[in-house]
C-alpha cells in the first residue's frame, strides 16, 4: 500500500474534538442486544433502531422483548416499538429514506429471514421472505442516495436464488421487491458477502461493499459488476466514505485496524487507531468531518484529522457490554446514536447543550442551555 503524509489525510477535515461530551443511556432497552441503527437523512427527529432480544432470543416465541424495530421521533431520546404484529423478528440492519424504512431480519425459529418495508413512518408493514437458513448474522442495507427508489441489502437469500446469484440483493421500487445480483467479481477468488454496503454519494452506479470472501469490492454498473479492492486484511466488518471527498474510504477491519483510502481504493494505508476490538461500524460527521469508529469492547473512538490520530469517545459507555457498539448514526441535528450490546445510547452534539448530560425538555422539564456544538 501506499504511504501518505498526515497533511494529505487532513485535507478534507475541518472538524475539532472537544472532550466534553459523553453518552448517556435512552430508550430503556439496556437489557437487549440493538444492532442496527439508521437515522432519516433530513428530519433529525427520526431515528430507526433493530433489535436481537438477548442474542439468539428472539426465535423462542413469536414476540420477545427487544427484538424487533424501534422508533424515535424526538431525535432518539425516546422509543417505542413498531413491529409488534410481526412475529420472530430478529432485526439487525435498518435503513431510513423519507416515509420508508427497510429492515432486515435473521432466520428465527421455523420462520424464514425477512426483509421488512414500511411506507408510512414504520406504522405498518409488509414482508418479504428469504430462506429458512440462519446463515449470515451480519447484515447490511443501504438506500442510494441518488435514488430513494434504489436499496442495497446483503448477506440475504431470496427463495429465488439461482446458480450464480452472490448473497447480495436490489431493489430499485423502494424495497417493494428485490432480485439477487450476479456473483461477478474480477481480481479475486472470494465471493461477495457484504457486511457492509454503501453507494457513492454523488456518482451514479458506484457502490462499494466490505466483507468476507472479498473483503472489498466496487461496481460501476449499480452491483452488475465488482472489482475487488486489494485490501491487505481479509476480512472487513464496516465501511465509511467521506461526504466532503468521497473518494476517500475507511475500511474496519475484524483486527481492529483501520485503513484509510484517498483514491476510490485503489491503494491503503494502515491508521495508527491503536489496539481496539473490531472495527464493526465507522460513521463520518457530515458538518465537520469528524470520524468516528464503533468496536466491539473497546467503545468508540474518533479522528477530527482525517485518521492521522484518534481519541477515546467512549464516556458515557460505563459497562462491557455497553463497549460492544454494533453501529453508529449521526442525525441531521447532530446527535450521535450508538446502538451496543447493552441498548442505545446518544452523545448530543447538537447546538443546543443540556446541563444533565443530554436530556431535553420535553423529557427531564428542564431548561436547556444554549451553548456550542460539542465533539468528544
Amino acid at each position: 500500500c501506499t504511504n501518505h503524509s498526515e497533511s494529505q489525510w487532513a485535507q478534507s477535515v475541518h472538524g475539532a474534538l472537544n472532550t466534553n461530551a459523553s453518552f448517556v443511556p435512552v430508550g430503556g432497552l439496556g437489557a437487549y442486544r440493538i444492532y442496527g441503527v439508521g437515522a432519516h437523512p433530513t428530519d433529525g427527529r427520526i431515528v430507526f433502531a433493530s433489535g436481537g432480544g438477548t442474542g439468539l432470543d428472539c426465535r423462542s416465541a413469536d414476540v420477545v422483548p427487544g427484538c424487533g424495530v424501534y422508533r424515535s421521533r424526538d431525535g432518539g431520546f425516546t422509543w417505542e416499538a413498531v413491529t409488534g404484529s410481526l412475529t420472530r423478528i430478529d432485526a439487525r440492519a435498518v435503513a431510513v429514506s423519507g416515509d420508508t424504512v427497510i429492515a432486515l431480519s435473521l432466520a428465527a425459529g421455523s420462520g424464514s429471514e425477512k426483509i421488512l418495508r414500511s411506507t408510512d413512518g414504520g406504522t405498518t408493514w409488509t414482508v418479504t421472505p428469504g430462506s429458512d437458513l440462519i446463515g449470515e448474522q451480519i447484515k447490511s442495507v443501504a438506500v442510494d442516495p441518488l435514488s430513494a427508489l434504489t436499496v442495497y441489502a446483503s448477506d440475504f437469500e431470496l427463495p429465488t436464488r439461482a446458480a450464480g446469484d452472490s448473497l447480495l440483493v436490489k431493489s430499485t421500487d423502494g424495497g417493494a421487491t428485490w432480485q439477487h445480483l450476479p456473483e461477478n467479481l474480477s481480481g479475486s477468488t472470494g465471493d461477495l458477502r457484504g457486511y457492509d454496503v454503501q453507494p457513492h454519494p454523488s456518482t451514479p452506479g458506484v457502490v462499494y461493499l466490505v466483507g468476507t470472501g472479498v473483503p472489498a469490492a466496487r461496481s460501476t454498473d449499480g452491483g452488475a459488476s465488482w472489482a475487488s479492492l486489494n485490501l491487505p486484511e481479509g476480512l472487513a466488518y464496516s465501511l465509511a466514505l467521506d461526504p466532503a471527498a468521497p473518494d476517500s474510504l475507511y475500511v474496519g477491519t475484524q483486527s481492529g485496524v483501520i485503513y484509510k483510502s484517498i483514491d476510490a481504493g485503489a491503494s491503503w494505508t494502515a491508521l495508527p487507531n491503536g489496539s481496539v476490538g473490531s472495527v464493526a461500524v465507522i460513521e463520518i460527521d457530515p458538518s465537520d468531518g469528524v470520524v468516528y469508529a464503533g468496536t466491539q469492547g473497546s467503545g468508540v473512538i474518533a479522528s477530527a484529522d482525517g485518521g492521522a490520530s484518534w481519541h477515546d469517545c467512549s464516556d458515557g459507555l460505563a459497562t462491557v457490554e455497553a463497549r460492544y457498539v454494533n453501529d453508529l448514526a449521526m442525525t441531521a441535528e447532530r446527535r450521535l446514536i450508538a446502538a451496543t450490546n447493552a441498548g442505545l445510547y446518544l452523545m448530543d452534539l447538537s447546538p443546543s447543550v443540556m446541563p444533565d448530560g443530554g436530556l431535553p425538555d420535553e423529557v427531564d422539564g428542564g431548561p436547556a442551555v444554549v451553548g456550542p456544538a460539542l465533539g468528544c
